[in-house]
């Protein structure tokens, strides 16, 4: 009962939060497509007591478009919009993040970044410069889980706005307009969730949406630059150019996350920040009998230039294999 989404139905009038989502699943799905996104945002506008309901996006094309939707509705100020700043973006996501809010007039913009950290200098100062590669998943927790998560608790939010779309592919080819966030009981609206690509960049040429310039130099999908890669432009998952390697489509934030999962990584990341990767206990038994933990940093030391005999076992934390 003290889930976001019980608050939201007892808000509405409604005794039971999950037929709430269905109830409104069923209503907003009986429109035609095209007018899904509009007609869903003005219920939130409507019904959803103001400042409990945000957008939080990354100015992809989806969220851009509901944003527009949104602006030409003129209920920007009945919501709060936040974005990630993941400190590993593109140059390009930088302009264009300084073009959406004088484009929008959104000085109400909250930015959120990784806890302790305001550069991407600073946070190498804790993690390295190779965390994204040698621990993905405690990369992804620390600059997008652990930041977004904090700001839908800071902005006391029930309701948030995504951009995510069927279409996309991976996870989300079953994804409903109005969903329950299993990992806080949160209501996530996808608004454009059967919209295609094409619907999608119809509207932002005919509205003349600013979009990010790297989707004309063959980026489909844009997240970090450590991250991310061209695309075939006929690729059939509108994402396959994230996380590159991986065998994965979602950084995180859209997957269900426990309590204890949450501790775990805030474990782990103490761990990393001293400056290793093994429990303490572990590293002294290993020591114990002759086994040493060889980083990026050592390795030719400690293997190319050894004098003796190595066995040497790898673990690669982005390697489906390995995991």
């Amino acid at each position: 009962h003290n889930r976001p989404v019980s608050k939201l139905a007892k808000l509405l009038g409604n005794p039971d939060g999950d037929a709430l989502v269905e109830e409104l699943n069923k209503k907003f799905s009986s429109l035609p497509a095209e007018e899904q996104p509009a007609a869903l945002l003005k219920w939130a506008a409507e019904e959803i007591p103001e400042g409990r309901w945000c957008q939080v996006t990354s100015f992809g094309p989806s969220g851009l478009v509901a944003l527009d939707t949104m602006s030409k509705m003129g209920v920007l100020d009945k919501t709060q919009i936040a974005t990630v700043d993941t400190l590993h973006l593109f140059p390009e996501t930088y302009e264009l993040v300084r073009t959406v809010k004088k484009h929008f007039g959104l000085d109400k913009l909250q930015v959120y970044r990784p806890e302790g950290a305001q550069s991407r200098e600073e946070f190498e100062l804790s993690f390295g410069a190779h965390l994204w590669r040698a621990d993905p998943h405690l990369f992804d927790f620390l600059t997008k889980v652990e930041p977004m998560k904090r700001a839908l608790d800071e902005m006391s939010t029930l309701v948030w706005v995504t951009g995510r779309r069927r279409s996309q592919g991976g996870d989300r080819t079953a994804l409903r307009l109005v969903e329950v966030d299993q990992s806080d009981g949160r209501v996530k609206l996808n608004p454009l969730a059967n919209w295609g690509k094409d619907e999608v960049w119809g509207y932002i040429k005919k509205h003349k949406v600013p979009y990010n310039s790297l989707h004309d130099q063959g980026y489909g999908s844009i997240g970090d630059v450590v991250t991310t890669e061209r695309t075939d432009p006929n690729a059939k998952n509108e994402r396959e150019g994230r996380f590159k390697g991986q065998n994965r489509t979602e950084c995180g934030m859209h997957v269900a996350v426990s309590g204890d999962s949450v501790q775990q990584m805030h474990k782990r990341a103490g761990i990393v920040r001293q400056g290793y990767e093994w429990e303490a206990r572990e590293r002294e038994l290993s020591a114990a009998v002759g086994i040493q933990q060889v980083t990026t940093e050592d390795f030719e030391d400690k293997v190319i230039n050894s004098k003796g005999n190595v066995l040497l076992e790898v673990f690669a934390p982005w390697c489906g294999h390995c995991q």
